[in-house]
C-alpha cells in the first residue's frame, strides 16, 4: 500500500514539474486569440477531454488523466499568465502522451479548448486534490519484440500489474538486489 501511495505522490509531483516546465516554455507561445469562444471551448472540453481530465468548472470528475485544476493551481497562485496556460494546453493537444489521442481537437476548436481551460483551471483554491488512476503496461503481443513492432500500451483503471512474461517479479523492499 505504501508503494502505491508513493507512486501516486510521485505522479502528482511529476505533473507539477511538467506544468512548470511547460509554462516556462509557453511564455514564448503567444497569447490565446481574443476572439476565442469560451463556451464552445467548454462544450468541446466536456465532450472530447472530460472523459479523462477533471476540471471543476466543466463538471468533469475523472481520474484517468491529470486533474487540470490541480495541474495549474500552483502556477496560477504564483501569478503565471493565462496565455501561458493556453500555450501549455495547446502543446499538450499537439504532442499528447499516451493514452491521450493525437489531434483530439484541431484548429479553432483547439484554440477554444485551450483558451477555456486557461480561463478556469486552478481557480478554486479548495478543489479536491486526487492522484490519477494507476496505469499498467501491457506486454506486447507475441512476436511484438521484433524490430519496428509497436511498444506495449498503457491502459487506465487497473490496480496492479503482474510480472511481464519472461521476467522475474521485482524484489521486495529490503531484499538484496
Amino acid at each position: 500500500m505504501m508503494k502505491l501511495a508513493n507512486l501516486r505522490a510521485g505522479r502528482l509531483a511529476g505533473t507539477g514539474v511538467l506544468v512548470a516546465i511547460g509554462l516556462a516554455l509557453a511564455g514564448c507561445a503567444g497569447t490565446p486569440p481574443d476572439d476565442a469562444d469560451l463556451e464552445s471551448g467548454k462544450q468541446l472540453f466536456v465532450s472530447s477531454c472530460g472523459a479523462c481530465h477533471a476540471l471543476e468548472d466543466a463538471g468533469t470528475n475523472t481520474r484517468i488523466g491529470p486533474n487540470l485544476d490541480d495541474a495549474f493551481r500552483g502556477s496560477r497562485q504564483q501569478g503565471f499568465d493565462e496565455s501561458q496556460f493556453a500555450g501549455v494546453v495547446e502543446a499538450w493537444i499537439e504532442r499528447p502522451q499516451p493514452p491521450m489521442a493525437k489531434d483530439i481537437v484541431v484548429g479553432v476548436d483547439k484554440e477554444n479548448v485551450a483558451a477555456y481551460v486557461a480561463s478556469v483551471a486552478g481557480l478554486s483554491p479548495d478543489s479536491e486534490i486526487r492522484a490519477s488512476e494507476p496505469f499498467v503496461i501491457r506486454p506486447p503481443v507475441p512476436g511484438g519484440d521484433a524490430p519496428g513492432a509497436d511498444p506495449p500500451i498503457l491502459l487506465p483503471g487497473e490496480k496492479t500489474a503482474g510480472p511481464q512474461p519472461g521476467s522475474e517479479p521485482p524484489p521486495e523492499e529490503g531484499e538484496g538486489g
